[in-house]
C-alpha cells in the first residue's frame, strides 16, 4: 500500500557504510532514513520536482562510496522523455550538481568522483565535482532495438567499470573514464 503523502516506494538504496536507507517515492521526493536512530528517523531531501506538477516517480537512487552523497534519477515531465539526475549532500540536505540527461538507472564508481547513468538511448558517464554540473565524459549508445526498455547497472566496488545489462541477455564490462568495451558476452 503507498503511503498517503508519498505515493508508492519506487526505488530503495543501502549506503555503503549501512548507515542510512534512501527511499524515492512516486510524487518525487527522496527520503533519507538514518537507521541508527530509534525510533527510525526520515528527512526528505527536497528539489526533485517535475514541470507544471506532473505526476512522474523517481527511477533510481544510488550513494557514493563514501556515503556522504546521494544521487536520483527522475523525470521532469509527464512522457518520461525528460529526466534529470540530481546529487544532494546528505548531510546538509543541499542540491550540490544536476544534469538534465534522459536517465532511469543510476550508479556511481568506486572512485566517488564519477558516475554512470542509463537510459533509453544510451550508458552515459558523468564527472562529478561537487558544486558543479555533471561533466557527461563518455557515452555508449544503446541499440534502437531495446522495446523501449532501459538497461541494467552495476559498478565494480573496487574497480572503475560497470557491467551493463541488457534485455537479449548480453553483458558488456564498460569503462567509462575511456568509453571503451572491456568485454561483452552473452551466456546461452
Amino acid at each position: 500500500m503507498p503511503d498517503e503523502n508519498r505515493g508508492w516506494a519506487e526505488t530503495v538504496a543501502f549506503s555503503p557504510n549501512g548507515r542510512f536507507l534512501a527511499v524515492g517515492y512516486s510524487n518525487t521526493t527522496v527520503m533519507l532514513f538514518d537507521l541508527t536512530t530509534n525510533p527510525l528517523f526520515g528527512i526528505p531531501l527536497t528539489g526533485f520536482s517535475s514541470q507544471g506538477g506532473a505526476e512522474i516517480s523517481l527511477t533510481a537512487v544510488s550513494f557514493s562510496p563514501d556515503s556522504h552523497y546521494v544521487a536520483a534519477a527522475h523525470p521532469i515531465s509527464s512522457d518520461e522523455k525528460e529526466t534529470e539526475i540530481v546529487i544532494c549532500d546528505i548531510y546538509n540536505h543541499e542540491i550540490i550538481a544536476t544534469a538534465q540527461e534522459l536517465s532511469h538507472q543510476i550508479t556511481f564508481l568506486a572512485d566517488g568522483n564519477h558516475l554512470v547513468s542509463a537510459g533509453f538511448d544510451a550508458v552515459i558517464g558523468w564527472e562529478f565535482i561537487p558544486g558543479q554540473d555533471l561533466r557527461e565524459i563518455s557515452r555508449l549508445p544503446i541499440s534502437t532495438t531495446s522495446n523501449g526498455s532501459y538497461p541494467a547497472l552495476s559498478a565494480h566496488p573496487t574497480e572503475q567499470i560497470v557491467a551493463i545489462g541488457f534485455q537479449n541477455g548480453q553483458i558488456d564490462l564498460w569503462n567509462p573514464l575511456n568509453g571503451s568495451i572491456i568485454d561483452s558476452f552473452k551466456l546461452n
